[in-house]
């Protein structure tokens, strides 16, 4: 997700193509790479809320860029730091842990603790369900 450049996005068609990740190394810090395998590499169509979303973003990203000027370090992605820069690959799954944790202390009905990548799993199993 981190990874998710602008260029991946089809507005007119309402699909985004996943196509690379976002990866981190002590010595060479963020950079872009392949998927783990071809059979990785997918489009998935956009529902039209997320569509509304992410053209917010977009609107709001490019009035961040132009406020901050030469300091904004974008690069494209969707998923950026204040200042556009590479957002870190673990920023999803902690604010996923700090919703759920913040939900199940003020309700009855908890949700479960589950990683990120676990909403896959769990919106397949749905969608199968279904």
């Amino acid at each position: 997700m981190v990874g998710l450049k602008w260029e991946d996005i089809d507005f007119e068609n309402h699909i985004i193509t996943i196509n690379k990740s976002l990866a981190k190394t002590t010595r060479d810090g963020y950079f872009l790479k392949t998927t783990k395998n071809k059979t990785s590499d997918r489009e998935v169509s956009i529902p039209d809320e997320c569509e509304r979303l992410l053209k917010r973003l977009k609107l709001e990203q490019k009035e961040r860029s132009f406020s901050l000027g030469s300091a904004w370090q974008g690069q494209g992605n969707i998923f950026t730091r204040e200042n556009g820069y590479y957002m870190d690959i673990a920023t999803p799954r902690k604010s996923l842990q700090r919703i759920i944790r913040r939900y199940n202390e003020t309700h009855e009905d908890k949700l479960p603790v589950i990683p990120f990548h676990g909403l896959r799993h769990t919106s397949a199993t749905l969608l199968i369900t279904q």
